[in-house]
Parts: C-alpha cells; structure tokens; sequence
C-alpha cells in the first residue's frame, strides 16, 4: 500500500507543473541585421501583430493584413469575403524601409492564395514588384533566402528574387530541377525538383559561393564577383508565366551560411512542406 500511495502522489504532483508555452520564432530571431526581408509570416517574435502585407480585392479595396499570434498572415481576417487579392504591398519587416510596393508590370500584381497547403498562404507571381527606395551597392558577400516552388520547366531560367541593378539573382535553372545564382554569370545549376516546394539559401561570394536546397549546402560554385549596384530589390521577380510560388525572402550584408541548416528547418515546419 505505502508504494501505491507514494505512486499516487507523484502523478498528482507532475500534473501541476504547467505546459511552457509555444514561443514563435522567425529567420530574425536564428540571424538578425536583414538588409531587407517580406513574407508571410514574421521575421522575428516582435512582429507579431504587425501588417506584413497589404492587400487588394477585386471591388478595389485595400487594406493590411496583419501576423496572428501563430506568426502566419491572418487568413481568417474579415476582408477576405471575395476574391482573387491582389498583393500591392510587402512590407520590409527588417525595418530597413526596403518595402516592395511597385508592379513592374503597370497594374498587375502577384496573387495571394489562401490556402495553397491546407490552410496556409502562398504568394503566386503573376507579375514581379519592386521597392520604391533602392539599396546602396553591396559588395559581396551577400546572402540570400527563401521559400518558394516552381510548378513546372516552362523552358527558361525563372529569377525568384533580384537585388539591385547589376543584379544579384537566385533563380531556377535554364534547366529542369535546378537552381543556381547569378552576379554577372550564371553559376552551374543544383539540383532542385520542380512541382516541389524548397528552403533555399545563397552565399554571394565569387568562386566561394554557395547554394543550400532544403538544408544541404553545394559549395565552390562561381556566379561572378559583382556586386548588387545601387537599386531596387525585386520580389517576386519572374513574370510572367506564373509557375513560380513564394513564401518569404530575405537578404543578409554577410556570410549567414552556418544558419542555413536552421533557417531551413524552421522554414520546413512553419510552412509544413
């Protein structure tokens, strides 16, 4: 009996002690100092509640949608009574004013799907955006992330995000499944299936750069040693086709390849692919 008793006593005592609560984390809180970063989601815990995008429906309304507590856009918000919705606006979460908020493409926009993955949201690029204030040049190295699908081979390279003038460019190959960079040369393509959503990463830096698909790193590719030039970051960036899907993306002044693994991870359990 005195065993049962003694038994007894510590379920009931490991009972009260309280579950921890879920703390969001984003990119920002793995590498902080962004140079630029828009998504659907937060870049770190403190942009929780913010307006990560604004929004257009069909009647020409507008308004913001703001992050939920579970660190995704609202997709539950009372605007959405109708749509397709136009994206007018990615706020640069970074804090750096970098928001992308120009079609390039006078009046066309990228679309946001509501639920691409269940009941998760994607941006379907439609038509590429830029920012209105330009980056000084940015010497390499520079990095680069994002998340993002190409639906199918259309028979071109599809540059998802640019960043500046000169350019520099991650973008899915001229081939099928691959994917390489590019600053004034296109490097060799890695491997990347198409019809498949991917962590990407880029390290900008001349004959040592480097491309992480879903977490695994080719390094010692050779995209040119140019630098961004003073201008625009483009996001999304190819049109017009539409095969191309993203998520989030993201640029760093330095070498942020040791947190390529994490970001990874993180990304693949956010957007549950």
């Amino acid at each position: 009996m005195y065993e049962i008793r003694r038994y007894s006593r510590q379920l009931q005592t490991a009972s009260m002690v309280p579950t921890p609560a879920v703390t969001y984390q984003g990119p920002g809180d793995i590498v902080s100092g962004a140079l630029a970063w828009w998504g659907l989601r937060a870049y770190d815990a403190s942009k929780i509640g913010s307006a990560a995008i604004r929004v257009k429906r069909p009647d020409t309304t507008q308004q913001d949608i703001l992050i939920a507590a579970d660190g995704i856009i609202d997709v539950n918000d009372a605007f959405f009574t109708g749509g397709p919705y136009d994206i007018v606006k990615l706020y640069d979460q970074s804090g750096n004013g970098k928001d992308i908020d120009v079609a390039v493409v006078g009046g066309t926009y990228p679309l946001l799907l509501l639920n691409d993955n269940g009941t998760l949201p994607a941006i379907h690029t439609l038509s590429a955006m830029e920012s209105t204030n330009s980056s000084a040049d940015e010497a390499q190295p520079v990095s680069v992330s994002v998340v993002t699908r190409r639906e199918s081979f259309s028979g071109s390279s599809n540059q998802i995000t640019q960043f500046g003038t000169s350019g520099l460019v991650i973008q899915f190959a001229a081939t099928a499944n691959g994917v390489n960079l590019y600053a004034g040369v296109d490097s060799a393509p890695v491997a990347a299936s198409d019809a498949v959503t991917h962590a990407l990463a880029g390290l900008f830096d001349d004959a040592a750069s480097k491309i992480s698909v879903d977490g695994t790193v080719t390094t010692g590719l050779a995209p040119g040693a140019g630098s961004s030039g003073a201008g625009p970051f483009r996001f999304p960036r190819h049109a017009p086709t539409g095969v191309v899907k993203s998520w989030e993306c993201g640029y760093w002044g330095t070498d942020i390849s040791g947190d390529f693994a994490a970001l990874s991870a993180q990304q693949h359990a956010i957007w549950s692919f």
